[in-house]
């Protein structure tokens, strides 16, 4: 036959079939039947691993084809919620500042019109949506900003699932980063403050030290001086004192005296 009947009859034994057409060459030649069973082998994984490929790329494609669906809807939808928070906050934000306070959250509720459009923008019990201010404001500002009224009604719409719980988690983890990150530049200030504290004070101890010991030097130079001047005052009053007669006298003894011998 020819190569093209070969390689069909290759495929047919590959497939189970055609084995009479091959059982005189087994029988001569014996030792070709493990090569016609790793042939067997390797022809049905590999074709088992082509259609595995097809199947599986197109499983493929159709879920990306769908996710990408998804997408598109839920983008058209976050468009839609966005318009429609958008009028609703703009009518309550009577003065325009850009954010509510809870009085004019809670004035939406009064407006059955507002209500009935903010029940088409989302499909939630009025009972959570009246919640979601207390949610909102974790800081007790007694405000809510309008990134943070649509960002909040469209969590509450949006089903939980994977992405959205690992955005969460994302989130927290970058809220803690940057919290611990703030924490060790303060506890790098804190240190450096502490070194700078105790130079500051070694400084002050020293410059109080020669301060004191300065005083002490003039406080005993001046109980020396004074101690002189006690010892000069203290001879000064032990002397004899002088007396202008006494000496007259003493004088005139001498004189008498060397007058008597010259006789």
């Amino acid at each position: 036959g020819s190569m093209a009947d070969s390689m069909f009859t290759l495929f047919a034994f590959m497939n189970g079939h055609e084995w009479h057409k091959v059982r005189p060459l087994l029988d001569m030649l014996p030792w070709t039947k493990p090569v016609f069973v790793a042939f067997t082998i390797c022809g049905s994984w590999a074709l088992l691993s082509v259609m595995t490929g097809v199947v599986s790329d197109h499983i493929q494609f159709v879920r990306e084809e769908q996710q990408r669906e998804d997408d598109e809807a839920r983008e058209e939808r976050r468009e839609q919620l966005t318009m429609t928070l958008s009028q609703i906050f703009a009518s309550a934000d009577r003065n325009g500042e850009g954010y509510l306070s809870r009085d004019d959250f809670m004035e939406i509720f009064n407006s059955p019109y507002q209500v009935r459009r903010l029940q088409r923008a989302i499909n939630q019990p009025l009972a959570d949506v009246r919640r979601i201010f207390t949610w909102l404001d974790v800081e007790n500002k007694g405000y809510v900003g309008f990134r943070e009224f649509c960002e909040g009604l469209d969590c509450l719409e949006e089903t939980v699932t994977g992405q959205r719980l690992l955005k969460v988690d994302s989130g927290i983890k970058l809220q803690c980063s940057a919290l611990q990150r703030n924490i060790d530049s303060a506890a790098s200030e804190v240190h450096d403050l502490q070194v700078a504290l105790k130079r500051q004070h070694t400084e002050l101890m020293t410059r109080i030290e020669a301060v004191l010991y300065k005083a002490e030097d003039e406080a005993a130079a001046n109980h020396a001086a004074a101690v002189q001047r006690q010892s000069a005052i203290a001879s000064a009053s032990s002397a004899p004192p002088f007396c202008p007669g006494a000496a007259a006298v003493a004088s005139s003894a001498a004189g008498g005296s060397g007058s008597g011998g010259a006789a």
